[in-house]
């Protein structure tokens, strides 16, 4: 060994080795923990209230609820609309019903009027003729009007009249006619005969003038 090599220390040298594991080192399976996503947080929170992602949507579930208030409401309103179509068609019942009436007890008491003279009544008629009466009416009974007067006043004769019976035929706001039958009694002041009756059927005509009643025709009917 020469002398500059003995002056030189010996250096330990280290033996590199090549990359990778060593020839002997046994490789030890890798442990990964799992990343949670967001699709596992949802099927977690389905687990936990007991649904599933494949249970049917919350708002289809409502649909049957809220069409069954649907009909429930529209029932409502259909018996409300029938409730005011029927108390609508009871007061048109019931305007009819009283208008009739008014053109039956109109017509029942001109007919008992006109038939019950009597000298003390006599005056009475006559002013409830030329009131209560227009047209055609006021014509036919105008002569005869003035020869029964004539007769009471003269002779004494009363007359008494009655309805039986009434029925108002046809009729709306302004005209109406009426059938009537009526009885009539006639005495006469000092007579011994029995007092006449007879029995009378009428059909006359009323017409709403100027918002009066009036008596524009009457007929005997046989």
């Amino acid at each position: 060994m020469s002398d500059s090599e003995q002056a030189v220390p010996a250096r330990r040298r280290r033996a590199r080795r090549p990359a990778g594991p060593p020839p002997n080192a046994v490789a030890e399976p890798v442990h990964s923990e799992p990343v949670e996503t967001d699709a596992d947080k949802a099927g977690s929170a389905d687990e936990g209230t007991g649904e599933s992602t494949s249970a049917v949507p919350r708002a289809a579930r409502r649909w049957p609820v809220i069409a069954a208030s649907i009909v429930a409401v529209a029932v409502i309103a259909g018996l409300v609309t029938a409730s005011v179509l029927f108390a609508q068609g009871t007061s048109r019942i019931d305007d009819r019903n009283s208008q009739r009436g008014e053109y039956s007890a109109f017509a029942r008491q001109m007919i008992i009027d006109l038939t019950s003279l009597s000298p003390s009544t006599i005056d009475s008629a006559l002013k409830t003729f030329q009131t209560k009466t227009s047209g055609k009416a006021m014509q036919q009974m105008q002569t005869s009007m003035q020869q029964t007067t004539d007769l009471i006043k003269t002779q004494g004769v009363s007359t008494t009249g009655t309805v039986l019976s009434d029925a108002v035929t046809a009729s709306d706001d302004d005209t109406a006619t009426v059938i009537l039958v009526s009885g009539w009694t006639m005495t006469e002041k000092g007579s011994a005969e029995p007092a006449q009756v007879q029995t009378f059927r009428w059909r006359v005509q009323i017409t709403r003038i100027n918002g009066d009643l009036k008596l524009t025709n009457i007929e005997w009917v046989t």
